[in-house]
């Protein structure tokens, strides 16, 4: 045999090997792309995402208003009282009065 023919040999064989290689490759990548495309969000494309409404918002009635002032203020009236119960033990509750500003002297 001689180099030419030899050569011939190797590359159908290569050629060979390379095809079936190449089936290989066309079975994986249809199995990645199957796998993917169940862990992939739908493309815009193909469905566009509904917008999402607002939260709506608990409204409340003028009585259930109405109510909840008169508790607050009772709940700061209980308050005020007993802070006036701790200062009026002997401490003082007004603001101590600002000294007068020094006036110039005239020369």
């Amino acid at each position: 045999m001689d180099n030419k023919r030899l050569i011939e040999l190797a590359i159908e064989g290569l050629q060979a090997k390379k095809e079936t290689i190449e089936l290989e490759i066309q079975a994986l990548s249809k199995g990645v792309r199957a796998a993917v495309s169940t862990f992939r969000r739908p493309s815009a494309t193909k469905a566009a995402p509904a917008e999402k409404a607002a939260p709506k918002r608990k409204t409340r009635s003028a009585a259930s208003r109405k109510a909840q002032a008169e508790k607050m203020r009772a709940y700061w009236a209980k308050r005020k009282a007993a802070t006036v119960k701790k200062t009026s033990k002997g401490r003082k509750t007004t603001k101590p009065k600002a000294a007068k500003a020094a006036q110039p002297v005239p020369l």
